[in-house]
């Protein structure tokens, strides 16, 4: 009954066989004369094949050699060198692949039969890890671009016109003028936070970014409307949260 359900259901060994000689068996190495005992059935032999190491390796390599490229594209990023370093850690052990070393063979059969845990699935899974990493640092970048290029400049043109204004109606643009300053400022301290907990590039891509600075409802329309406002003297009609 435990075998029909599978409860002893073993993960299948490799080996490398260079003699042609192969001997199968089971050994118990512990004895108990009152509790001991042992049960085997449905043993199955497979031949996986020929073992080409340089080949294999040479595919690793190239795999891992793409990953390694992406991880080096923004040296600056802490995360991408970190995965730069388990990159080049992979690659050393790659390189311990050799023809003469028997494990070696038996690494190879794990990777070519998809056995969870092998190097290729590793380097698969680094690559998801730097392409993630990618994304977020350009988020990062293209958030702080945003600021400098398009905000930066249009919250100038908003202080000159606020800091110009008669002193009737700047008291009556103040909660404006100070919640678009803060709101500005929010914007890259958001893409800041969000670089370093790793989630820029969910929050700040490219089309995101258009919509929190220059969409409908983004912050330089919105400091457009203010700078009209203020220069028609008209801002006891538009308070900040109309805004």
């Amino acid at each position: 009954e435990a075998f029909s359900k599978g409860l002893y259901k073993s993960e299948p060994l490799y080996v490398y066989v260079s003699d042609h000689k192969l001997t199968i068996g089971v050994k118990k190495e512990t004895s108990d004369a009152n509790k001991g005992w042992a049960s085997f059935d449905n043993f199955e032999l497979a031949y996986i094949g020929d073992v080409n190491i340089d080949a294999v390796r040479e595919e690793l390599t190239n795999k891992l050699a793409i990953q390694i490229n992406k991880a080096g594209k923004y040296t600056e990023d802490a995360a991408l060198r970190d995965l730069a370093v388990e990159a080049a850690r992979l690659q050393t052990v790659i390189n311990t692949i050799v023809a003469e070393n028997p494990d070696a063979y038996v690494m190879v059969a794990n990777y070519n039969s998809g056995v969870k845990g092998n190097i290729g699935e590793q380097i698969e899974n680094l690559g998801a890890e730097i392409s993630k990493a990618t994304a977020n640092y350009e988020a990062w970048v293209a958030a702080q671009e945003a600021h400098e290029k398009v905000l930066t400049p249009t919250l100038a043109g908003l202080t000159a016109v606020y800091n110009g204004a008669a002193d009737e109606t700047k008291a009556a643009a103040k909660e404006m003028y100070d919640g678009l300053v803060q709101d500005v400022a929010k914007f890259l301290t958001d893409a800041k936070a969000a670089y370093e907990k790793g989630e820029a590039g969910d929050l700040f891509s490219k089309a995101n970014i258009e919509s929190k600075v220059q969409g409908e409802e983004g912050l330089v329309p919105a400091i457009d409307e203010a700078i009209k406002a203020i220069t028609e003297g008209s801002t006891n009609a538009l308070s900040y949260a109309n805004v």
